[in-house]
């Protein structure tokens, strides 16, 4: 739930396929969503 969430967030900024810093996100966020 929580990684489809996160996912979804990020589709709505960057690319799906965008490996970067996330506006609005932060990175620790990001990597802990991408891991799940």
């Amino acid at each position: 739930g929580m990684a489809c969430v996160g996912r979804s967030r990020e589709c709505t900024i960057v690319p799906s396929n965008h490996y970067g810093p996330i506006p609005g996100v932060p990175v620790g966020t990001l990597w802990k969503f991408r891991v799940q």
